[in-house]
């Protein structure tokens, strides 16, 4: 068909020839369908997503993709590959490589601080597991703990029985390995199931792997889904609004704006104001001040007959001539920096 994208994940979206995003037809003839895509389906998912995905403590960073992914617990998410795996991918699953074992091997008995001589009976019991010595001389060698595992000597490989109950049951010896702590093989026998517990581990480990591939996938996909769908919502908002004129909600930011700067242009106008007072009252500060220094420059001179009359003046009225300069000299009124002060 030309209106699929070839990836069930994106649909009803699908990406042309061109690389352009398309929508399928029944989607657009359809109003309720094309609204529940856009407005139900698609509003707010792509930050719930964003925000649902777990995230390291310390960067922030999906745990998915970060470098302490190999420190996630998800005892049961081997249940949930196996499940969606097909026979051959099973069966290719449950052959190990002789050499990835060895290495499982001597990391699980340098973790768990074994002896030498317990270290050398767990070596020793992965060399008959891998060798496939039919009859072993060595003293508490138990035949029935591998009989279920076949090996390959030419190929450097065991198959382990392609059965999840005997799956479960090597991963759950498995579990008590990330706890740590010093552990110890004194017989053959414990050697062996030392052995079967490293089968577990790396068996356990591949299924994570995969596990966390799988989920990686889904996340993406989801991802690229919500982010085609908001960009199609977007420029589908955009085509309505060119087409309609302003919309509401530019009307109203132009109307909150205009009320900004009409708020603004107030301010402006009570500074200046302010500024024009205090430059007026500076300027007659200092015109009172020059006049006062020019009247002491140039003083009067009195005639006799005039000092002597305000002399006698004086005497025959007592205390009037201080009642009148006290009079004079007290303020009649407020002072005109506080009017301008009450007034602003």
């Amino acid at each position: 068909s030309s209106h699929t994208s070839g990836q069930p994940a994106l649909e009803p979206i699908y990406i042309t020839k061109p690389g352009k995003l398309a929508l399928r037809p029944s989607y657009q003839s359809d109003p309720r369908r094309f609204y529940a895509l856009f407005y139900l389906q698609g509003t707010n998912r792509l930050s719930e997503v964003m925000e649902a995905l777990p995230k390291s403590k310390r960067n922030r960073r999906c745990v998915l993709h970060s470098l302490d992914s190999h420190k996630m617990k998800c005892p049961s998410c081997w249940t949930d590959v196996w499940e969606l795996l097909s026979k051959d991918c099973r069966d290719e699953i449950t052959i190990i490589d002789a050499e990835l074992l060895l290495d499982t091997i001597e990391m699980y008995v340098r973790k768990h601080r074994f002896c030498s001589e317990c270290k050398s009976k767990v070596l020793r019991a992965y060399a008959i597991l891998v060798e496939g010595e039919n009859s072993p001389r060595e003293r508490g060698y138990s035949s029935v703990l591998f009989e279920e595992i076949r090996n390959c000597p030419e190929a450097q490989h065991i198959h382990v029985p392609c059965d999840a109950k005997y799956i479960g049951c090597l991963i759950e010896r498995a579990e008590p390995d990330s706890q740590g702590g010093e552990r110890h093989a004194k017989t053959m026998e414990m050697a062996q199931e030392e052995v079967l517990t490293c089968i577990g581990i790396h068996l356990w480990e591949r299924l994570k792997r995969i596990w966390q591939k799988l989920k990686s996938e889904e996340h993406s996909w989801q991802m690229l889904f919500l982010v085609c769908l908001e960009t199609m919502k977007k420029r589908f908002e955009m085509a309505v609004d060119a087409k309609n004129g302003p919309s509401q909600i530019d009307r109203l930011v132009d109307e909150f704006q205009h009320e900004k700067d009409v708020k603004e242009r107030r301010r402006e106008q009570k500074r200046l104001k302010r500024k024009l007072k205090r430059a007026m009252k500076s300027t007659d500060h200092h015109q009172c001040k020059s006049e006062e220094e020019n009247a002491t420059a140039t003083p009067t001179t009195a005639t006799p007959t005039a000092t002597a009359t305000t002399a006698t003046a004086m005497n025959k009225g007592g205390g009037d001539g201080s009642t009148i300069g006290s009079q004079e000299s007290s303020p009649g009124g407020k002072d005109e920096d506080e009017e301008e002060e009450e007034e602003e």
